[in-house]
């Protein structure tokens, strides 16, 4: 299987469109000017979010395993928001 693109959509809006390569693909973030920190900008959420698309139960993208405990923001998005994830793909033989 070949992964081509994760489309990701909030109440019908196109939010985030992620291509995939061929080979090893990694989820990091851009460093933009006066952050020096990664985090909290959606690399955990893309990769259970993937997950969940693979048939996860789906707990995982909004609770926290490391820390025991529900991520507020992950459950507000889930539960005020319509949300859409398409996946594109090819088998490959």
């Amino acid at each position: 299987m070949r992964l081509n693109k994760l489309i990701i959509l909030k109440n019908n809006t196109l939010v985030r469109e992620v291509p995939f390569k061929d080979g090893l693909n990694l989820i990091i973030n851009k460093r933009t000017s006066g952050k020096d920190s990664g985090n909290s900008v959606g690399k955990s959420t893309l990769s259970r979010v993937l997950d969940y698309l693979f048939m996860s139960s789906g707990h995982d993208i909004y609770h926290d395993a490391e820390f025991g405990k529900d991520i507020p923001e992950i459950v507000s998005l889930i539960n005020d928001n319509v949300l859409k994830f398409t996946l594109d793909f090819n088998t490959v033989e």
